[in-house]
C-alpha cells in the first residue's frame, strides 16, 4: 500500500490546518526567493541519520569518504551534530528545525562555501520557523529551500516523505547519484540524539518511525535498478 499524506494524517491524527498554516508562514518568510534551488547531478552520495550505526561507520569507514564535486553528504536533522563532532561537514541538511541549532549551522558555514538547508514545515514547528528562518536568511552561504507535506505554496515545495530521514533520501535522489550510502538510518532503533520538543508518547514516536521506515524502503525499492544502494545502517530494507 502506497504511503501518502492522507493515510499518515488518519494514522497519527494530524491536523491539516496546522500543517497548512506552518507552510504558509514558511512561504511568507521565503517570499523573496525567485526560484527554487535546482539540484546538481552527482555520482555518489552519503546520507546520514542519527541512528546507532552512525558510530559504527565512523569507527570503520570514515576515511572512505572522499569529498569532491561529484560527491554530496546529506545530513538528516540531528545527525548534523554527530557529523560535526567527527569533522565531517554536510553539503545538505534536511530538517524540521527540531534537532539542529543555529550554533550547528554557524559552525558548518565556517567550513563550507555553501550549505543547502531544506526546511520542512509542519503543524508543530511554526514557532521555530518564525524565530530561526529569519536568522538563517542572513547567512550569505546558506541557501534555503522550504518543503511541506501539504499543498505547495511557492517557493515551498512538496517532495514527498514524512520524517527527516526518508525526506533526506528523496532529496538525495533528486541529484541523480549512481551510488548512495545509507548510514544511521536505523528506523527500528532508538536514535542517538533526542528532540526535547517531541511528543512524549512512545507509541506515537514508534508509529512515526515505522511510517518513515516504510517510505524509506519503498523509495529504495522503486529506485534500485537505477541506483546502487550501500546500506551501512542496522535496519534492513529488503525489497
Amino acid at each position: 500500500m502506497k504511503i501518502n499524506y492522507n493515510l499518515i494524517r488518519s494514522i497519527l491524527k494530524i491536523e491539516y490546518s496546522k500543517d497548512y498554516i506552518s507552510t504558509l508562514t514558511l512561504s511568507n518568510l521565503l517570499s523573496d526567493i525567485q526560484e527554487v534551488y535546482s539540484p546538481k547531478k552527482v555520482q555518489k552520495a552519503f546520507v546520514f541519520g542519527a541512528g546507532p550505526s552512525i558510530l559504527a561507520f565512523f569507527e570503520k569507514y570514515n576515511d572512505k569518504i572522499i569529498t569532491n564535486k561529484q560527491t554530496i553528504i546529506v545530513s538528516s536533522d540531528s545527525a548534523t551534530k554527530i557529523l560535526l563532532k567527527n569533522e565531517l561537514f554536510p553539503d545538505i541538511i534536511v530538517t524540521d528545525l527540531d534537532g539542529i541549532s543555529l550554533k550547528d549551522v554557524f559552525q558548518l558555514t565556517i567550513r563550507k562555501k555553501e550549505v543547502i538547508m531544506y526546511i520542512h514545515a509542519h503543524g508543530d514547528n511554526k514557532e521555530k520557523i518564525t524565530s530561526i528562518v529569519p536568522v538563517l536568511k542572513q547567512q550569505k552561504n546558506v541557501k534555503l529551500v522550504g518543503t511541506t507535506q501539504t499543498k505547495t505554496i511557492f517557493p515551498v515545495i512538496n517532495i514527498g516523505g514524512f520524517t527527516d530521514g526518508d525526506r533526506a533520501l528523496l532529496i538525495t535522489l533528486l541529484h541523480k547519484p549512481k551510488e548512495v550510502y545509507l548510514i544511521g538510518m536505523d528506523f527500528t532503533l532508538q536514535p542517538l540524539t533526542y528532540n526535547t520538543n517531541e511528543k512524549k508518547d512512545p507509541f506515537f514516536q514508534q508509529k512515526k518511525l515505522y511510517i518513515g521506515y516504510l517510505i524509506f524502503k519503498e523509495t529504495i525499492c522503486e529506485n534500485k535498478k537505477e541506483v546502487k544502494f550501500h546500506n551501512l545502517s542496522f535496519t534492513r530494507f529488503n525489497c
